[in-house]
Parts: structure tokens; C-alpha cells; sequence
């Protein structure tokens, strides 16, 4: 599914013991659709972004992720005067969300890291 330019990513699993699973997600310009609706010559210029979309989503509940967010997190894959997008698939599994506290050794400050439990 598309999220444009100024989108937010917003996804929830509506039924009770279920959480998210990113499968793909990528941010440029794939292809025409609802975010890009003419080709100026560069269609396809996109990047992989499904470790940072899958670190913050898998394994919870809910989701939310501003897209321009991403144009701070990795290095733009098309023109800057161009409209870039999120293309994101997911879908929800049977889990629970379970959140651990642990350290990151580089700073050693406590972080959360939410790892789901399948059942």
C-alpha cells in the first residue's frame, strides 16, 4: 500500500492476540499510482527500507510512521525536487506484543525493543 510524500503509516491489528509483520517496504518512486501520477523519467529509483519499518512495526499491536520522517534516515534514492513515497505490505499474525527493557552497549542506556511471541 502507498503512503505519499506528507503520509503518515498507520497500521493496527484490529483482532485481539495479533500483531503486525512487515514484509516489504520500500521508499522512492516504484511506480504511477496514487502517489506519483506522472513519469518525468525517473520511475524506479527507490530503496529497501524494510529493516527500519520492521524494527519499528513488527511484533506490536500499532504502527504509526510519518513518511518525511524518512528522508532523515536514509539517503534519498531519486532527484530531491521529486515526490518520493512509502510502499509498505503487512499483514497481522498471531502473537502478543512483549516488551523487554535492555541495554545498548555503545551509549548504555536502556532501550525497548518489542519482540512478538507466536503462538
Amino acid at each position: 500500500m502507498e503512503y505519499c510524500q506528507f503520509d503518515t503509516f498507520n497500521a493496527s491489528c484490529s483482532t485481539s492476540g495479533e500483531v503486525l509483520l512487515v514484509g516489504s517496504a520500500f521508499y522512492g518512486r516504484l511506480s504511477l499510482g496514487q502517489c506519483v501520477t506522472r513519469d518525468y523519467g525517473f520511475m524506479g529509483c527507490f530503496v529497501d527500507v524494510l529493516d527500519i519499518v520492521a524494527a519499528l512495526c513488527s511484533g506490536r499491536r500499532d504502527c504509526r510512521l510519518a513518511v518525511p520522517r524518512l528522508r532523515q534516515l536514509v539517503p534519498q534514492p531519486c532527484p530531491d525536487d521529486l515526490t518520493a513515497y512509502l510502499d509498505v505490505q503487512y499483514r497481522c499474525v498471531p502473537g502478543q506484543s512483549t516488551t523487554y527493557s535492555s541495554c545498548t552497549p555503545s551509549v548504555n542506556k536502556p532501550t525497548t525493543v518489542a519482540i512478538p511471541f507466536y503462538i
